[in-house]
């Protein structure tokens, strides 16, 4: 069955973003997504006087701004952002996903890391810890990236599984002016926060053009509680049918739990 979401605004409160496979929309305060594209003028000397300007497409760019409360203990958001920010810098493969309007299935995401592009991975530009008398002290950072920021949606929202196998609904990809299947394939983002003890998680993005019948799309990495809070992001090629959902199923010794998120973007 495909999921519905209900239309209109929503509040900022319930952004939410996911660095690796950290957490950090409860340590954050305030998220700020900003896409860039710069031009270039190419108006020759010879233009006549009150005509237009020309302009030519030039470089792309983006950031992304965190801020939260400054705690010295755990589990306040220097212990989470600065953890996390610091992670940045030492590993390429890092995976950002910004859920704008809430984290919720069917819902639009920004998602970030390596496999958007050959040259991609996100990395910290800025760290800051600051104050004022009369206001409490905020820890701060801001992301950049050598590749894309690209908007796809939520397959499955942040949510502890206990029951296995897990079968999430599917999520409608109709659009405005859109053929299916699409043909460039895509890329599907995993973030897993926990797995019990003694557990291995397997996580899959499915596709189908019926909302019935699913075929493997997108196959992630299983994970185990030995290898903790982790992410991954894998492209596939190819067609891309109308309707995509995530399926998961546990192994192990322990009490089968797990608490994940996916997501797809369309290439």
């Amino acid at each position: 069955m495909a999921a519905t979401v209900t239309p209109g605004p929503a509040h900022a409160k319930v952004m939410a973003i996911f660095l690796d496979g950290i957490d950090l929309s409860g340590r954050s305060r305030d998220l700020n997504t900003q896409v860039e594209g710069n031009t270039v003028d190419i108006t020759g000397m010879g233009a006549p006087v009150g005509m237009w300007r020309e302009f030519i497409a030039g470089l792309r760019g983006w950031t992304q701004s965190i801020e939260g409360i400054y705690e010295t203990a755990a589990p306040g958001a220097d212990d989470e952002i600065g953890d996390a920010l610091d992670d940045i810098v030492q590993n390429d493969s890092t995976v950002m996903s910004v859920m704008h309007l809430g984290d919720e299935i069917g819902r639009v995401a920004a998602f970030a890391g390596q496999e958007l592009d050959a040259n991609g991975n996100v990395i910290r530009t800025a760290f800051n810890v600051q104050g004022g008398v009369e206001d409490a002290v905020t820890v701060s950072g801001e992301l950049a990236s050598k590749g894309s920021i690209l908007f796809g949606f939520v397959v499955k929202a942040k949510l502890l599984i206990t029951t296995f196998p897990f079968t999430g609904d599917g999520v409608d990809g109709t659009a405005d002016g859109v053929s299916f299947p699409t043909t460039n394939g895509g890329v599907g983002f995993l973030h897993v926060f926990d797995v019990t003890t003694n557990d291995t998680l397997t996580v899959k993005i499915r596709d189908s053009d019926d909302d019935i019948t699913y075929g493997d799309l997108v196959d992630f990495t299983a994970v185990a509680e030995t290898d903790g809070p982790t992410a991954e992001p894998i492209a596939v090629s190819g067609d891309v049918e109308k309707f995509v959902n995530c399926e998961a199923t546990i192994s192990g010794a322990g009490s089968n739990e797990a608490t994940f998120a996916a997501g797809f973007v369309r290439l």
